[in-house]
């Protein structure tokens, strides 16, 4: 068992993504009153105003979703909230994607905060006597809201943290195993239908095949036949090919279909 611990203590770097921003969606606090007050309701009513519609500010939101979306894509889930996992190696290349979208969210958020002043006084006059000064924080405050900070650390194997790592495999195995079957039945749907067929979808499933080597902790064959057995399924022929193939795409649809069925995922 203690060896067993080691192993995966030493297979994976635990992960912690903390992000911050503004949101331009608040609630008018004297109208949301004068709306129950008007209503005769129990504060059941809230009214929202959007500040500004920002362009950098839309696309800086945007991108922080990305960011997220990455950190989950290359990360594994553990039992703590807020804390994933990353095998070893694997880190460098979610640093890497995420410093570069975090990047082009500095780049957002900088054209946002040089605005800033021009927004503040445009809300001005689009809300008129809706006009909340104390909505709009100081400059300097402002821009320390928007933030992507992201931590590695080594994981422990002392006390209970030997659980943990039990835990965070078991966790793991269920995510990446439901993460590829997912991705299969899309395939497999997207193929027997008559709609558009998009390159995201053999994308994603490609991705996740890859992906379960490093991901699958606890070694489970039938997850790593399935993501063997997959991968051809996806790279045989280019989307441009299978997209306008219809016996192309229900012969991948079959064989897809057919590796979760045997393997008993379907």
């Amino acid at each position: 068992m203690n060896n067993n611990i080691e192993s995966l203590a030493a297979r994976i770097k635990i992960t912690i993504l903390n992000q911050g921003s503004w949101n331009p969606k608040r609630q008018h606090k004297s109208e949301t009153r004068e709306e129950n007050i008007r209503h005769n309701l129990d504060n059941d009513c809230e009214v929202y105003i959007k500040l500004t519609k920002h362009e950098s500010l839309a696309k800086a939101l945007t991108v922080k979703g990305q960011i997220y979306a990455a950190h989950r894509r290359l990360t594994m889930p553990s039992p703590c909230d807020g804390m994933r996992v990353v095998p070893i190696g694997r880190e460098f290349e979610h640093s890497n994607t995420l410093s570069d979208l975090n990047n082009q969210f500095k780049n957002h958020v900088n054209n946002f905060i040089d605005d800033y002043d021009g927004v503040v006084e445009l809300a001005r006059k689009r809300f008129n006597g809706l006009f909340d000064q104390s909505m709009f924080p100081p400059k300097d405050i402002m821009k320390e809201k928007f933030y992507n900070n992201t931590k590695y650390m080594s994981a422990p194997t002392q006390g209970d943290w030997g659980d943990w790592l039990q835990e965070t495999a078991q966790l793991a195995q269920l995510e990446l195993q439901d993460r590829l079957v997912k991705a299969a039945r899309h395939l497999i749907d997207s193929c027997a239908g008559d709609g558009k067929l998009y390159s995201s979808v053999l994308e994603n499933l490609e991705d996740i095949c890859d992906l379960a080597g490093d991901f699958n902790l606890l070694e489970d064959p039938i997850i790593a036949k399935a993501a063997k057995q997959l991968k051809p399924v996806v790279t045989d022929f280019p989307i441009d090919v299978l997209r306008d193939n219809k016996a192309l795409r229900a012969e991948t649809s079959r064989r897809a279909s057919d590796i979760l069925r045997v393997l008993n995922l379907s």
